[in-house]
């Protein structure tokens, strides 16, 4: 007899299940977040060095607002990194760019404004440990973004972020209603079957007892 209720949870699988990935930092926004950090806070370092003058990245007598703007960027880009880690809402997209191709953007910048400084920097003045440093966090922005840009070094620093648990089943549970028999297949009498040990009334088509012994 089939349980008219159906069976409940026999073999059906639960739906999957589990803790969605929580946000974290990535190793390319590590590189470009340690990128713009770094040249923003070496851009009070000296910048250009003449005979004993020496001036940093934020005086505007020899290169105007240029050095301030690449200080600017690293700063920048450190800091819209270090909302989206603290899980701060962002627009979707600024200026119709999404984020990954704004941050690329303000590092390529960066690099370009201090690579120009190489080849035309003002004559007579060389340049200081704090351009060098710029030059170099600058790249470092430039690699970090490109690689989140192209989807490459994006697993989390330190393994954090578990993926959900897919494929999970509950164990199979068995309605008591199904396929239940009644022990020992008994059947009432006149329904064709035998009664339990196979035990049948007299009369119900099988052989009479013999009579005893002087009948």
């Amino acid at each position: 007899m089939q349980n008219p209720y159906g069976q409940y949870g026999g073999g059906a699988s639960a739906p999957a299940s589990g803790a969605g990935t929580k946000g974290g930092l990535t190793v390319a926004d590590l590189v470009a977040g340690i990128g713009g950090l770094v040249v923003f806070i070496f851009s009070f370092l000296t910048f250009f060095e003449a005979g004993g003058e020496t001036v940093n990245a934020w005086d505007t007598d020899y290169k105007g607002l240029t050095g301030i703007i690449a200080a600017l960027l690293g700063l920048a880009l450190a800091a819209v990194i270090g909302l989206e880690l603290a899980g701060v809402k962002m627009p979707d997209k600024f200026l119709t760019f999404n984020w990954d191709q704004v941050k690329t953007t303000w590092a390529v910048t960066t690099f370009l404004i201090l690579v120009g400084f190489i080849a035309a920097g003002p004559d007579g003045l060389g340049k200081g440990a704090g351009f060098w440093l710029m030059l170099l966090g600058s790249l470092a922005m430039v690699a970090g973004t490109i690689m989140r840009l192209l989807g490459v070094a994006t697993n989390k620093v330190g393994g954090g972020g578990s993926g959900t648990s897919g494929g999970s089943q509950a164990p199979a549970q068995q309605s008591p209603q199904q396929g239940y028999q009644q022990p020992g297949g008994y059947q009432q009498p006149g329904q064709g079957g035998s009664t339990p040990g196979g035990y049948q009334q007299p009369g119900q088509g099988g052989s009479t007892p013999p009579p005893p012994p002087g009948y």
